[in-house]
Protein backbone atom coordinates (compact mmCIF):
# COMPACT_ATOMS: atom_id res chain seq x y z
CA UNK A 1 0.00 0.00 0.00
CA UNK A 2 1.35 3.44 -0.81
CA UNK A 3 2.35 5.91 1.86
CA UNK A 4 -0.41 8.25 0.65
CA UNK A 5 -3.00 5.55 1.27
CA UNK A 6 -1.60 4.71 4.70
CA UNK A 7 -1.44 8.38 5.69
CA UNK A 8 -5.02 8.96 4.53
CA UNK A 9 -6.22 5.99 6.54
CA UNK A 10 -4.41 6.78 9.77
CA UNK A 11 -5.36 10.45 9.73
CA UNK A 12 -9.05 9.67 10.18
CA UNK A 13 -8.74 7.40 13.23
CA UNK A 14 -10.90 8.57 16.11
CA UNK A 15 -9.05 9.30 19.36
CA UNK A 16 -8.95 6.32 21.68
CA UNK A 17 -9.80 3.79 18.95
CA UNK A 18 -7.51 0.86 18.24
CA UNK A 19 -6.01 0.82 14.76
CA UNK A 20 -4.15 -2.01 13.03
CA UNK A 21 -0.51 -1.38 12.22
CA UNK A 22 0.20 -0.12 8.66
CA UNK A 23 1.70 -3.53 7.89
CA UNK A 24 -1.69 -5.12 8.67
CA UNK A 25 -3.23 -2.95 5.94
CA UNK A 26 -0.67 -3.93 3.31
CA UNK A 27 -1.33 -4.90 -0.28
CA UNK A 28 -2.54 -8.32 0.79
CA UNK A 29 -5.26 -6.84 3.03
CA UNK A 30 -7.67 -6.93 0.10
CA UNK A 31 -8.68 -3.29 0.51
CA UNK A 32 -7.53 -0.37 -1.64
CA UNK A 33 -8.11 3.22 -0.52
CA UNK A 34 -8.47 6.27 -2.77
CA UNK A 35 -9.85 9.77 -2.11
CA UNK A 36 -13.39 10.42 -3.38
CA UNK A 37 -15.51 13.40 -4.42
CA UNK A 38 -17.41 13.36 -1.11
CA UNK A 39 -14.30 14.51 0.75
CA UNK A 40 -13.60 11.07 2.18
CA UNK A 41 -12.17 7.78 0.97
CA UNK A 42 -13.45 5.03 -1.27
CA UNK A 43 -12.53 1.62 0.08
CA UNK A 44 -12.22 -0.88 -2.76
CA UNK A 45 -12.96 -4.42 -1.60
CA UNK A 46 -10.88 -6.85 -3.67
CA UNK A 47 -11.08 -10.07 -1.65
CA UNK A 48 -14.21 -12.13 -1.33
CA UNK A 49 -14.01 -13.00 2.38
CA UNK A 50 -12.90 -11.23 5.49
CA UNK A 51 -12.15 -7.68 4.34
CA UNK A 52 -11.83 -5.12 7.13
CA UNK A 53 -12.18 -1.33 7.05
CA UNK A 54 -10.66 0.09 10.26
CA UNK A 55 -12.35 3.50 10.20
CA UNK A 56 -15.36 4.76 8.25
CA UNK A 57 -17.37 8.00 8.11
CA UNK A 58 -20.89 7.51 6.77
CA UNK A 59 -22.02 9.94 4.03
CA UNK A 60 -18.38 10.82 3.40
CA UNK A 61 -16.65 7.50 2.73
CA UNK A 62 -17.74 4.88 0.18
CA UNK A 63 -17.36 1.12 -0.13
CA UNK A 64 -16.84 -0.30 -3.63
CA UNK A 65 -17.29 -4.09 -3.68
CA UNK A 66 -17.48 -4.54 -7.48
CA UNK A 67 -14.12 -6.37 -7.81
CA UNK A 68 -14.92 -8.81 -4.99
CA UNK A 69 -18.46 -9.33 -6.27
CA UNK A 70 -17.13 -10.20 -9.73
CA UNK A 71 -14.80 -12.77 -8.12
CA UNK A 72 -17.85 -14.23 -6.35
CA UNK A 73 -19.71 -14.48 -9.67
CA UNK A 74 -22.14 -11.67 -8.86
CA UNK A 75 -22.91 -8.68 -11.09
CA UNK A 76 -25.86 -7.13 -9.25
CA UNK A 77 -26.54 -5.99 -5.67
CA UNK A 78 -29.95 -6.40 -4.08
CA UNK A 79 -29.87 -5.30 -0.45
CA UNK A 80 -32.62 -6.52 1.85
CA UNK A 81 -33.60 -3.85 4.36
CA UNK A 82 -35.39 -5.72 7.07
CA UNK A 83 -34.84 -9.46 7.17
CA UNK A 84 -31.56 -11.34 6.71
CA UNK A 85 -33.63 -14.49 6.11
CA UNK A 86 -34.73 -12.95 2.79
CA UNK A 87 -31.13 -13.12 1.51
CA UNK A 88 -31.51 -16.13 -0.80
CA UNK A 89 -30.20 -15.36 -4.30
CA UNK A 90 -26.80 -14.42 -5.74
CA UNK A 91 -26.31 -10.70 -5.21
CA UNK A 92 -28.72 -10.50 -2.27
CA UNK A 93 -27.11 -8.77 0.67
CA UNK A 94 -27.64 -7.43 4.12
CA UNK A 95 -25.97 -4.71 6.20
CA UNK A 96 -26.09 -5.02 9.97
CA UNK A 97 -24.85 -2.52 12.55
CA UNK A 98 -23.97 -3.65 16.07
CA UNK A 99 -23.97 -0.52 18.25
CA UNK A 100 -22.07 -2.15 21.13
CA UNK A 101 -19.19 -2.98 18.77
CA UNK A 102 -19.59 0.21 16.72
CA UNK A 103 -19.21 -2.04 13.69
CA UNK A 104 -21.14 -2.75 10.50
CA UNK A 105 -21.20 -6.14 8.82
CA UNK A 106 -21.90 -6.51 5.10
CA UNK A 107 -22.76 -9.92 3.64
CA UNK A 108 -23.59 -10.61 -0.03
CA UNK A 109 -24.39 -14.06 -1.44
CA UNK A 110 -22.25 -15.30 -4.30
CA UNK A 111 -22.92 -17.60 -7.24
CA UNK A 112 -24.74 -20.85 -6.36
CA UNK A 113 -26.04 -19.13 -3.19
CA UNK A 114 -22.72 -19.54 -1.39
CA UNK A 115 -21.32 -16.87 0.87
CA UNK A 116 -19.99 -14.30 -1.57
CA UNK A 117 -18.53 -11.19 -0.03
CA UNK A 118 -18.10 -10.35 3.66
CA UNK A 119 -16.86 -7.01 4.96
CA UNK A 120 -16.47 -5.79 8.54
CA UNK A 121 -16.42 -2.01 8.99
CA UNK A 122 -15.41 -0.06 12.09
CA UNK A 123 -18.27 2.46 11.97
CA UNK A 124 -21.85 2.89 10.77
CA UNK A 125 -22.54 2.11 7.08
CA UNK A 126 -25.72 3.16 5.27
CA UNK A 127 -26.77 1.48 2.04
CA UNK A 128 -26.07 4.78 0.24
CA UNK A 129 -22.41 4.43 1.24
CA UNK A 130 -22.07 1.32 -0.94
CA UNK A 131 -21.28 1.88 -4.63
CA UNK A 132 -24.02 0.54 -6.95
CA UNK A 133 -26.34 -0.31 -4.03
CA UNK A 134 -29.20 1.57 -5.66
CA UNK A 135 -29.64 3.65 -2.50
CA UNK A 136 -28.83 7.31 -1.81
Amino acid sequence: MSELTTATTTSSVAPGRAFPSPAALGADSGVTIVPNARGGNTYGINDVHGSFIPTFTTSKDLIDMRVALAKAGVNVLNFKETDPASVKNPGDGFVSYIAGNQASYIVVLGQSNKLGVTVTVNGFVRLGDIVDSGWD
